[in-house]
């Protein structure tokens, strides 16, 4: 009885076992698992100093890796104890992959603490889910389809992250099979190989992205970072004159004739000639216009937008009147700023910026009312013109809206405002204004305006000036000696009254 209750107890504990290890409850060691996995890898496997520390290394898809595998400690404060976390990591490390690339799920950077802007490549789903800095040409140049799809995949499933030239991720599987392990590692390299830049050219792989991406504004953006960065490339012609000869896309058509320098006017001219391409495609070609061509045929093409109906193209127009500095036309923008004319809030900041690039004094007014009744990009191009044109009046409705107590004003504005008057007190030769004082012009680089008063903002809502410096009783006078040594009153010494000045009135000649 006694043997068969034995025997029984054995078959049921070896039942127990293989079901645990069919399970996966109980598994080869770690080391053996990866033994097998750095096998099927074809890489070295090296046991690591810890417990649960191991490391393959090897060549994967032409690339020197290194791959390592730790399964943390519990830790309470600076101590840890005997007992592993629940976390895996592995590690893929490559001298090939981008040591200033960093890619995160946009999760775990805003736990960071990571702040925005990140790099965008223009690909909603991926900009939505990946959290990505870098060199921006390099970047892009490396993110084409199937490298977006395969990092998007690697931080949704696994929490992925690529730092200082290493791919991690996070893995709760506590005791992965050698498949797994060899999955993983194989997707990490996969997607290292990817992310490398040696021996490819960064203008090839940007020009590549700019015409076979699926993506419309990913190929825009690849090749807006061509025409920019790359401009003396051999692919940033070939991609102009390419874009340029494709079926009709107006944005694309304008962004590869500014590219293309003096073969790119006739397709700027047709460009704001064609009322199919778009108002901001249109306005876009009249401000490269403006930049490229001839003042005169620029001012010819601005009149002709100003005079539409268009509000895109007459802002266009505006604008590029003050960046020529087109005197005759200064009348008609500042017309533009009347109320009764009811010009909306774009409008209105096209109107500042212009008269800012005027440089007409005479704009101060008109500025002055943009700063005080216009939307706050209105008045933030406002202040900036009025630190350009202003004079010293200018200071003081720029420094109201330097006061954080000032409900509804933004940031923006408030910067513009302390720079505009940094501006003017610069310009104008009054280097420094302390609360609650006058500060007297005497007359600077520009001349004009002498003995005009620079009012600096006093917090308590007075205008005080300060009080003159009083020295102690005797301060900077040698005490007079007394007869009787200096433990004797000294005599008074009778001082002569001065004359008053008879060529100015006194206080009490008036009425005479």
């Amino acid at each position: 009885m006694d043997m068969a209750l034995v025997g029984l107890v054995a078959l049921l504990g070896a039942a127990i076992v293989l079901a645990a290890r069919a399970s996966g409850v109980l598994r080869p060691p770690a080391s053996r698992t990866w033994r097998v996995a750095a096998r099927r890898l074809g890489l070295t496997f090296e046991e690591g100093k810890g417990t649960y520390q191991m490391r393959m290394s090897g060549v994967q898809d032409g690339m020197t890796i290194k791959v390592d595998y730790q399964r943390p400690l519990h830790r309470a404060g600076a101590l840890y104890d005997a007992t592993p976390t629940d976390h895996n990591l592995y590690s893929v490390w490559s001298e090939e992959i981008p040591q200033d690339l960093r890619v995160m799920p946009e999760t775990t950077a805003e736990r960071s603490g990571l702040r925005r802007p990140d790099l965008e490549v223009a690909d909603p789903a991926f900009d939505q889910s990946v959290f990505l800095r870098g060199v921006e040409s390099r970047t892009l140049a490396v993110l084409d389809a199937e490298t977006r799809r395969l990092l998007m995949e690697f931080v949704r499933r696994w929490g992925g992250q690529v730092r200082l030239g290493a791919l991690a991720i996070d893995d709760r599987e506590l005791f992965p099979r050698p498949e797994e392990i060899e999955e993983r590692v194989r997707t990490m390299c996969r997607l290292a190989a990817r992310l490398r830049l040696r021996g490819r050219s960064v203008p090839a792989l940007l020009s590549r992205n700019g015409f076979e991406d699926g993506v419309r504004e990913v190929r825009y953006r690849n090749l807006e970072v061509l025409f920019e960065r790359y401009p003396q490339s051999a692919e940033a012609p070939e991609a102009c004159a390419r874009v340029l000869a494709a079926p009709p896309d107006a944005e694309f058509r304008l962004l590869a004739a500014r590219a293309a320098g003096a073969a790119g006017h006739p397709h700027l001219e047709a460009l704001f000639a064609d009322p199919t391409a778009g108002a901001e495609v249109r306005a876009g070609a009249l401000a490269a216009i403006v930049e490229r061509f001839p003042p005169a045929r620029a001012i010819e093409l601005a009149d002709a937008a100003f005079s539409g109906d268009d509000l895109v193209l007459r802002r266009a127009a505006i604008r590029a009147y003050g960046s020529l500095r087109h005197r005759p036309a200064f009348a008609a923008v500042v017309a533009c700023a009347r109320p009764e004319r009811n010009a909306d809030a774009a409008t209105q900041e096209a109107i500042a910026e212009a008269l800012g690039d005027f440089g007409e004094a005479a704009a101060e007014p008109v500025l002055a009312g943009l700063l005080a009744d216009g939307q706050a990009p209105v008045r933030a191009a406002a202040a900036r013109a009025l630190g350009r044109v202003g004079t010293l009046a200018a200071i003081e409705p720029l420094t109201a809206r330097t006061r954080t107590g000032v409900f509804g004003e933004t940031d923006e504005v408030r910067k513009a405002a302390r720079e505009a008057i940094t501006a003017l007190r610069k310009r104008f030769g009054v280097e420094r204004a302390q609360a609650g004082r006058l500060t007297v012009f005497a007359g600077g680089e520009e001349g004009g305006d002498a003995g005009a008063l620079s009012v600096a903002h006093d917090p308590t809502g007075a205008l005080s000036p300060a009080p003159e410096r009083s020295e102690p009783d005797g301060a900077g006078e040698r005490e007079p000696i007394a007869e009787g040594g200096r433990g004797s009153a000294p005599k008074e010494v009778a001082r002569p009254r001065e004359p008053p000045d008879r060529g100015s009135p006194q206080v009490g000649d008036a009425g005479r």
